[in-house]
């Protein structure tokens, strides 16, 4: 399954938040980091070990629905 829909997007958003420039590199470097860290348990589309990414923006911090979050 792959999300090119999503990571190149948000390796940009966070490159930019940071103050840097994108590039294509950066969404390539972005999308490997993603699949090695976070997909072990995450999902763009269900909520597995943790809570899926998708619906992320716009939702309350630590608001998905069935899972207990730290205070902070």
């Amino acid at each position: 399954m792959t999300y090119p829909y999503f990571i190149p997007a948000l390796a940009a958003a966070m490159l930019m938040a940071a103050g840097g420039e994108a590039s294509a590199d950066d969404a390539v470097r972005g999308q490997g980091l993603y699949k090695t860290m976070c997909m072990s348990c995450h999902s763009i589309d269900y909520s597995g070990v943790g809570p899926a990414h998708k619906g992320e923006f716009g939702r309350k911090i630590g608001s998905a629905a069935g899972y207990s979050y730290s205070p902070a």
